[in-house]
């Protein structure tokens, strides 16, 4: 079995970053899209920030917003 998160965008970034840590420790396969889609640059961060990868699913809507995730991406 993996475990997988999907907080539908119900997280704020800073609980993000401080939480999701903790729960990478669990073999987390991946948490999608754990806060809001608006801002590219906050999931980016969130995902440098912690080991457990982050899967964007409503932040990748069209193909402009996949590039704006790429250039945030650093």
């Amino acid at each position: 079995a993996k475990l997988r998160l999907d907080p539908n965008e119900a997280f704020d970034p800073a609980w993000a970053a401080e939480h999701l840590e903790e729960l990478a420790a669990f073999g987390l396969d991946y948490v999608e899209q754990p806060i809001p889609a608006s801002d590219p640059e906050a999931l980016s961060a969130l995902a440098r920030r912690v080991s457990a990868p982050i899967a964007a699913d409503e932040a990748a809507a069209d193909e402009a917003a996949v590039e704006r995730l790429i250039a945030a991406r650093g």
